[in-house]
Parts: structure tokens; C-alpha cells; sequence
């Protein structure tokens, strides 16, 4: 079942480019080629359980169907929902994870995996740990990147708008400005725009080394040094939590991502 998973993160998030996850919501083209990726993604996977070329297909061709069917519902869900894209999201990801289970209980039989079962990697490292370990680090980047940018934006204050009430200056001079010095702001403001998006890229990466770094410290046993890296981040960021708007934004990241990293440690002590 880990490796079942295992794929699907693959293939649904770093198999799919953010050009393909955008493009999807509009054109059916799209669509089919995600879920096409998708299939050869499990296809692998489940050739690598069974054994079995063809029996691998059919269930690849089922799972393929499944996911473009929730995917479709997700995407009209999504253009009449867009404040609850964060919930949308998870139960997205959960129903692809309820029909993957249900699609490998009634094909367990043919699940050749008792040959895995045993193989150790490293010490106390059983296969199935590994591939745990692994699913974790997955899903530690990307996945969450993308749950924590839907949340911030069901945040209704954001840091944007706080910073723009306290650089508000009177209208008419605003206007006279425009008109005077037209192309000149125009430049300013795509520089603004390009400089913003680098920001975002670098808060993003930032989120996903944070949790990456914790999680390998739990896996490590090292849980007294993650206080560290939550410190050291907010230092780096120490004139911008001055700001309300920033700090709660701040907090409600930071928070989830530590959450998250430490879910994805409780789930893999469960595995034997």
C-alpha cells in the first residue's frame, strides 16, 4: 500500500507542472494529459507489486479513471467555491487516497508484496519504513507548499493590503503622479510584481526546508533542535513580525508547517 501511495504523490504533484495543474481547470486536453502521466506513474507501481503486465494495466486504467472523474468534480468545486480551495484540496486528496484503498483491497490477492516484506536496507529499516520515510519527505515539499498557499489565501487581511493602508497617500497627487510619470510607473510596478513573485518563491522554499530539516531531526531523535530552526527563522524575519498582518500570516505558515512535519513523523513510528 506505501508504494501504491508513494505513486500517487508522484504523479499527481511532481509527475504534474504547475503549468499542467493551472491549464487543467480550463482545457480538457490538459486534463486527460495529467491523468495520462498519472497512469504511467502507477502503471510502474504496480507493475513492481504484481509482476503482472497486464493485470497491472487494468488496474492502472481503473485508478486513472477514478482520478479523472474526482479531478473534474474538483475543478467545478473549485471556480463555485474559490474562498474554500484549502478544503476542497484535502478532500480532493483523500478521496484519491479512499479509492486507491478500496481499488487494493478487492486486488490484494494478486499483490505479490510478501517479497518486500522482509528486506531490510538498513539497520531497523524495513522496506516499507523506507518507503514511509520517503512518502514523508514528499510529501513534506510540494504537496504542502501548495495546501499552505490556498490557506493564505482564504486569509482576509493580508499582508498586501496592510501594507498599502500604511503607504496610502492623497488620491489627487497619486493621479497627478500617473499622469506625469506614466511610463516610468508602469516600470516600477512590474518590477514591483516580478520582485513580489521572487519573494513568494523564496517564502515557499523556505517553508519546505524548514519542514524537511524537521522532519529529518525526528527522524533522528533530535526533536530539541527543531526549536532551533523555528528560531532561526524568526529571526531572519524579526522586522517584518513588527507588522500584525505579517505576523499572524507568519504564524499560521509557520505553524502548519511544523504540524504537518511532525504528522508525517507520528504516522511513520506507526509503521512496522
Amino acid at each position: 500500500m506505501e508504494l501504491v501511495i508513494f505513486g500517487h504523490i508522484l504523479g499527481d504533484f511532481y509527475i504534474q507542472t504547475d503549468k499542467i495543474a493551472d491549464k487543467k481547470k480550463k482545457s480538457a486536453w490538459y486534463m486527460l494529459l495529467h491523468c495520462f502521466f498519472y497512469m504511467i506513474v502507477m502503471y510502474i507501481v504496480l507493475l513492481v507489486l504484481t509482476g503482472d503486465f497486464i493485470q497491472s494495466l487494468m488496474i492502472a486504467v481503473i485508478i486513472g479513471l477514478s482520478h479523472i472523474c474526482v479531478d473534474i468534480i474538483k475543478v467545478k468545486v473549485d471556480l463555485k467555491t474559490p474562498k474554500y480551495e484549502y478544503v476542497v484540496f484535502l478532500l480532493d486528496q483523500a478521496i484519491h487516497i479512499v479509492f486507491l484503498i478500496l481499488i487494493c483491497f478487492l486486488f490484494k490477492i494478486q499483490f505479490n508484496v510478501d517479497r518486500y516484506s522482509s528486506l531490510q536496507l538498513m539497520d531497523n529499516i524495513s522496506f516499507h519504513k523506507m518507503i514511509t520515510i520517503l512518502i514523508a519527505g514528499l510529501i513534506c515539499s510540494k504537496p504542502t507548499a501548495l495546501f499552505i498557499s490556498l490557506v493564505f489565501k482564504a486569509i482576509p487581511k493580508t499582508v498586501e493590503d496592510a501594507d498599502r493602508e500604511e503607504q496610502e497617500c492623497d488620491k489627487e497627487e497619486q493621479e497627478d503622479f500617473k499622469k506625469t510619470n506614466k511610463g516610468k510607473n508602469a516600470k516600477n510596478i512590474n518590477e514591483k510584481n516580478v520582485e513580489y513573485e521572487e519573494i513568494i518563491k523564496i517564502g515557499s522554499w523556505i517553508g519546505i526546508l524548514e519542514r524537511e530539516i524537521i522532519l529529518l531531526l525526528g527522524l533522528l531523535g533530535q526533536y530539541g533542535a527543531i526549536g532551533f530552526v523555528l528560531a532561526a527563522k524568526s529571526l531572519a524575519r524579526y522586522k517584518q513580525l513588527e507588522k500584525k498582518a505579517f505576523a499572524e500570516k507568519y504564524l499560521v505558515g509557520t505553524l502548519l508547517s511544523t504540524l504537518i512535519a511532525i504528522a508525517c513523523l507520528a504516522i511513520y513510528s506507526l509503521v512496522k
